[in-house]
């Protein structure tokens, strides 16, 4: 089993997951994904966990525009974020 390190917890991640890896950002509008790792420093890991990005977790764009902030669906919430932060959490196409 894989493991990802994240603001000093593990979080699990299963071997079976498999399919293209990208960047939250270069999703399409309606895609899904699952968050494999946090691609950042410990303040964005920090605050991309905080918000409920963490490995393992369904993420989906709602909404994208030429510039600007993306809109996401995680954990049943919606969030804007950032393109920077949005560009750092990879994840696995659903």
């Amino acid at each position: 089993m894989n493991n990802s390190k994240t603001n000093g917890k593990r979080y699990p991640i299963g071997s079976n997951i498999k399919g293209q890896k990208k960047t939250l950002l270069s999703l399409k509008v309606g895609e899904k994904g699952i968050v494999v790792k946090i691609l950042g420093g410990q303040g964005a890991c920090k605050r991309l966990n905080e918000l409920g990005f963490v490995p393992g977790t369904e993420v989906k764009l709602v909404n994208k525009i030429s510039s600007g902030p993306v809109m996401i669906r995680v954990k049943g919430s919606k969030l804007a974020l950032g393109r920077g932060l949005a560009n750092k959490v990879e994840v696995i196409i659903k």
